[in-house]
C-alpha cells in the first residue's frame, strides 16, 4: 500500500487526527498520555477488491485514485488472481480523569504495510 500511496503523492503513515486531538487536549490544559500498542492484520482478496480498497483509502486521504497506477502495482503482486498484504497498525488511546468531557479517544497509527505475494 505504501507504494500506491507514494505514486499518488500521499504519505503513508499515521492519520493526522490522533496527533491533532492530542495537541488540542494539551492546549486546553489537559495532561493526556497516549498509549500505543501494535497489532497487524492480513488481507487476502481479488485484485479487483484490492483496487477498490486502495482507491477508497486514497480518497479518504484527500487524493484522487488513479486506477491505472494501482492496477500496475497490483499486477506485480498478483498470484493466481489474488492479492495478499499485511498491515501493521498502532492504536492510540487517551482516557480523561475526573471532570473530563471526553472519556476516551482512540485512533489508528499506520506504521507500515506492504503488498506481498501469496504462495
Amino acid at each position: 500500500m505504501e507504494e500506491v500511496f507514494n505514486l499518488h503523492d500521499l504519505d503513508y503513515g499515521p492519520t493526522a487526527g490522533v496527533e491533532a486531538a492530542y495537541d488540542i487536549l494539551v492546549r486546553s490544559g489537559r495532561t493526556p498520555s497516549l498509549d500505543y500498542f501494535e497489532t497487524s492484520w492480513d488481507w487476502d482478496g481479488t485484485a479487483g477488491d484490492a483496487l477498490e480498497d486502495m482507491a477508497c483509502l486514497i480518497e479518504m486521504q484527500g487524493g484522487r485514485a488513479r486506477h491505472d497506477l494501482i492496477e500496475k502495482v497490483l499486477a506485480c503482486h498478483e498470484r493466481d488472481g489474488r492479492i495478499h498484504h499485511t498491515t501493521d497498525v498502532g492504536k492510540a488511546s487517551w482516557c480523561g480523569g475526573q471532570n473530563s468531557h471526553v472519556s476516551c479517544l482512540h485512533g489508528d497509527k499506520k506504521r507500515s504495510g506492504g503488498v506481498t505475494k501469496t504462495g
